[in-house]
């Protein structure tokens, strides 16, 4: 198995190829997870109630909602992060890679110090990709059934005319809306990402014992379920302020923090919790698992 740190040691079309393998992977497994969560952050459902009401109203078609922007971008978006990444961590690192915690006592803080640049850079890619999903998907069946003022959310279907209502209400800025809270979810995030990633193929899964397919799942799974842990109120805060992108009840992030505990206490920033848990060990596994046998294929294709 190629090591995590050296992904990216040399960015080429390898990896951007890599990389939308692992993203569309990660995609189709966790989507339909994804749009729960986003329902429950939205109308304050909880778990049951927005899967039973989603399928019983748009059946398996609802779970997928929002999905094929997200299809079209996830692939360089994936590319972008391991690029930045790698060429972070490579400066840090004066150029050696395939580095160990045993080596270097400030791997690991590089570790961190690179994911989370890369999850900086891209923010200003997935923001506008994100927020037409959550407004897709957040636009319910059975309006009734959710019991919640649905103003703000766009009610034109399809992506192109989401997009087309968005750019005209809102201009290109409106594509942006949200963007602080996930700079607040996405860069620390991806620094605990990355440094969880490699403390557990470091210390916690021996590859002795495990075949290097498992140690990439659990190891990417676990990184995934606990970089979510630090960041969820970030993210529901993002929901709320995306989906809202029309009737602008929220004049920023802190505005929404506010209005949000005032009318549902402090409980209502941990909405999907559980829902997301679930749906970040598999998507992460399926990420690097599908990066690394991409990453094969293209390498014995090459020789």
């Amino acid at each position: 198995m190629k090591h995590f740190t050296s992904l990216t040691s040399d960015f080429c079309w390898n990896d951007f190829i890599a990389g939308w393998v692992g993203g569309v992977a990660g995609l189709l497994v966790g989507h339909p997870a994804d749009t729960i969560k986003v329902r429950q952050q939205t109308y304050g459902t909880t778990l049951w109630p927005s899967v039973s009401r989603t399928y019983k109203h748009e059946g398996v078609r609802g779970f997928f909602k929002g999905m094929l922007f997200p299809l079209l971008t996830t692939g360089p978006i994936n590319s972008i992060f391991f690029g930045f990444y790698g060429n972070t961590l490579h400066i840090l690192e004066e150029g050696r890679y395939a580095k160990s915690p045993s080596d270097d006592p400030r791997y690991l803080q590089n570790v961190f110090v690179a994911g989370c640049t890369g999850g900086f850079a891209t923010v200003f890619f997935t923001c506008p990709i994100e927020l037409v999903k959550v407004v897709l998907q957040a636009h319910t069946e059975g309006k009734a059934t959710w019991g919640a003022d649905k103003k703000g959310v766009v009610i034109r279907k399809g992506m192109i005319n989401c997009i087309r209502q968005i750019y005209k209400e809102g201009g290109f800025s409106g594509f942006y809306r949200g963007f602080v809270p996930m700079l607040w979810r996405d860069v620390p995030s991806y620094g605990v990402y990355t440094w969880v990633y490699e403390v557990c193929l470091h210390y916690v899964f021996s590859p002795g014992i495990m075949s290097d397919v498992s140690r990439q799942i659990f190891a990417g799974g676990l990184a995934g379920v606990v970089s979510w842990i630090f960041c969820m109120p970030f993210d529901v805060v993002k929901s709320r302020m995306q989906v809202d992108v029309l009737a602008l009840s929220y004049k920023g992030m802190f505005d929404c923090f506010r209005k949000m505990y005032y009318a549902h206490g402090i409980l209502v920033f941990n909405t999907g919790f559980v829902i997301t848990c679930l749906r970040a060990f598999p998507v992460n596994a399926a990420i690097f698992v599908g990066y690394e046998t991409a990453s094969n294929f293209l390498r014995n294709f090459e020789r």
